[in-house]
């Protein structure tokens, strides 16, 4: 969406000679229009602006969903909004030459666009008007799409949430592993300086890691002993599995990159591929790391929990071997900071 905002922005600009173009969005929680995209206004102003609805012309637009052309103040159709209005940002419209439209929806205004300062101090003709409505039109639509898909992406992530779930209260040995796993990849994301959606991915991948257990039958999954060389190698599917069943979700691509290596070693001795750190996304070696570390302190059928000291020399250990050597130093550091998750 910040692409086709700034396309918008730009293509106006040019196209109407205009010196100031600005996209504002509603925000419904605190009823007041925020700019997300500029032409020709400065940094600090876009952070900083405000405007409630149905306060000036931009915040009138915002309330009637009618567009307006200074061309026309003074005419029935803006008698209410008030013209002698000073705005503290050039964002807005004190210019004489002016154009704001909404960002329309149906019946339902999703924020609007000022347009001001014409080269040449021109009025805004009809057509360009037009131009501008047509626009604010295509950007509603392709925001209304935006909130539909992510509604969409939403409940697949709830129905693979919920698988997950259901695996975990069969096996009571590994309940909670998941959410234990995901808050330490996140801790470990984010100290090392992830952006918000590497965040995000590691944090859906974290979980949905173990989906592919579905797949495995249950005398496996609920084995009390130690598994057998057939079990294991049965058991070693489930990244493919999981893989499998979310390779239908596109948005979930970057995410399938991810978990499908988080058995996998820095030494090339892990499943399902046998691929080497190098060959690794460093999202995949975190979640190696509290995967294998939360297993450690979680109690097993076969063996109880190993303590914090001992799953902490194990990481330790296994440095440039299973485990890549600075992932294992961030997670510890992080261990000291939040301590052990139960």
């Amino acid at each position: 969406m910040e692409e086709i905002y700034d396309f918008v922005v730009g293509a106006i600009a040019e196209h109407l000679q205009a010196k100031r173009v600005s996209l504002m969005l509603i925000d419904e929680a605190r009823a007041e229009l925020k700019i997300v995209a500029a032409n020709g206004i400065p940094r600090d102003v876009i952070e900083e602006t405000r405007v409630k609805i149905g306060e000036g012309i931009s915040g009138w637009v915002a309330q009637h969903g009618t567009t307006i052309r200074t061309s026309e103040v003074g005419g029935d159709t803006v008698s209410k909004v008030d013209l002698n209005e000073r705005y503290q940002s050039p964002s807005f419209i004190s210019a004489s030459i002016a154009l704001v439209s909404p960002l329309k929806l149906r019946d339902r205004v999703l924020g609007v666009i000022n347009v001001s300062e014409k080269g040449g101090g021109a009025l805004f003709s009809e057509t360009e008007q037009a131009f501008v409505e047509n626009l604010a039109a295509h950007t509603a639509g392709a925001l209304d799409n935006v909130r539909l898909w992510k509604q969409l992406e939403e409940a697949y992530l709830q129905v693979m949430e919920s698988l997950v779930s259901a695996l975990e209260a069969k096996d009571s040995y590994t309940a909670g592993h998941s959410h234990r796993v995901t808050q330490y990849a996140i801790w470990v994301a984010e100290e090392m300086g992830f952006d918000a959606a590497r965040v995000e991915r590691l944090r859906m991948a974290g979980l949905l890691h173990d989906l592919g257990k579905i797949g495995i039958e249950y005398d496996i999954i609920a084995e009390a002993g130690r598994l057998s060389t057939e079990q294991y190698e049965r058991m070693k599917q489930h990244p493919l599995i999981g893989d499998r069943i979310l390779e239908p979700l596109s948005f979930l691509r970057d995410v399938r990159e991810i978990m499908i290596y988080h058995h996998e070693r820095i030494d090339g001795k892990g499943f399902p591929f046998g691929k080497v750190g190098a060959e690794l996304p460093l999202e995949s070696k975190v979640l190696v790391v509290v995967d294998s570390f939360d297993a450690m302190t979680s109690h097993r059928p076969y063996r109880n929990a190993l303590s914090l000291e001992v799953a902490r020399q194990e990481l330790i250990d296994h440095r440039g071997t299973q485990f890549d050597p600075e992932v294992v130093h961030v997670f510890l550091r992080v261990l000291d900071k939040h301590g052990l998750l139960r």
